[in-house]
């Protein structure tokens, strides 16, 4: 039903938003007349709610068109689209939830271990486009990782070649002070 829903308010989204309607295809407004007409008889109650409102809306774009779905459903339905005009505004979705905070002691600029047995510097924590959640950059101290900070053309931080991860948060253990100190190579070896 949530689907169904959906889709009834997405063409009354259309509806309601796009500058000019009028450019649609005789085609695609002939599906979106089908669509409000079948959401109208949708055994779901909210789905056809939000379908009358589409109808509303379509009627204030084309008349003759809403007339004919007017027609052609269940006459108790008909009846109800006919008797109200009113569009009810529905309050938008909520967003969705932040992503996953990074364990705590984990930020920019700390050491870590990743990958059992590698061990760099924090570059980035944050959101990708290349897939969600929060994930965390590592510019790994020997030239053993993926890439230079740079994924699908995106550039997340800055490293050299081929000393690049990305992990999941949970992938990321802090290192100790003295274990950071120890673990890190020196600047002529690099």
């Amino acid at each position: 039903p949530f689907v169904r829903e959906c889709c009834a308010a997405y063409a009354l989204q259309i509806l309601r938003t796009w500058d000019d309607v009028s450019r649609l295809g005789d085609n695609e407004v002939r599906q979106l007349c089908a669509a409000v007409s079948d959401l109208l008889e949708d055994p779901a109650e909210r789905a056809r709610a939000a379908a009358r409102d589409a109808y509303h809306a379509l009627a204030e774009v084309w008349p003759d068109r809403a007339s004919e779905i007017s027609r052609d459903v269940d006459p108790k339905i008909a009846r109800l689209l006919l008797s109200s005009n009113v569009v009810v505004e529905r309050p938008p979705t909520p967003p969705p939830p932040p992503p996953p905070e990074p364990p705590s002691g984990v930020a920019e600029g700390t050491r870590v271990r990743v990958l059992k047995n590698r061990t760099g510097t924090v570059r980035f924590i944050g959101e990708t486009a290349f897939s969600s959640g929060a994930w965390v950059g590592v510019e790994l101290d020997a030239p053993d990782g993926k890439h230079d900070g740079v994924v699908d053309g995106k550039r997340y931080f800055e490293c050299g070649a081929n000393r690049g991860v990305f992990v999941r948060a949970s992938q990321a253990q802090t290192l100790s002070e003295d274990v950071a100190q120890s673990s890190e190579l020196p600047r002529a070896a690099l």
